[in-house]
């Protein structure tokens, strides 16, 4: 494999635990025991509409890993299980800037799916 694949790999997976935490602390921030896996407001649906290509057998293996088993108790394909505590490095900017950011994301994912079709208004 050449560097520069290896780079843009790990840039790739950089973004990928990015995105799926920005998505799991606003749960959390929510005070939610669960986050969706899949459906219109779950995590696939999530990182798809951010371009990346996963399902959520992908998932559950990146929610396994670090820095997620802080905050993620276990994982299926329908639902992400929280912890209910918060470790206390997340800082409140960081969370309403994540929350600004899903919130951004949601409204593009739904006028993406009312455009194609696949809801209604």
């Amino acid at each position: 494999m050449l560097i520069k694949e290896i780079l843009v790999e790990s840039a790739v997976v950089e973004d990928i635990n990015n995105d799926l935490m920005d998505f799991i602390v606003m749960y959390r921030n929510k005070n939610r025991p669960w986050a969706p896996m899949s459906g219109p407001n779950g995590a696939v649906r999530y990182m798809r509409s951010l371009d990346h290509d996963v399902d959520a057998d992908d998932l559950m293996n990146v929610l396994a890993k670090p820095p997620f088993i802080e905050v993620v108790e276990r994982s299926g394909p329908e639902h992400i299980k929280l912890k209910t505590t918060i470790p206390d490095s997340i800082s409140d900017k960081a969370e309403e800037k994540e929350q600004q950011k899903i919130d951004k994301t949601a409204e593009k994912a739904a006028d993406k799916a009312v455009k194609s079709g696949e809801l209604s208004v």
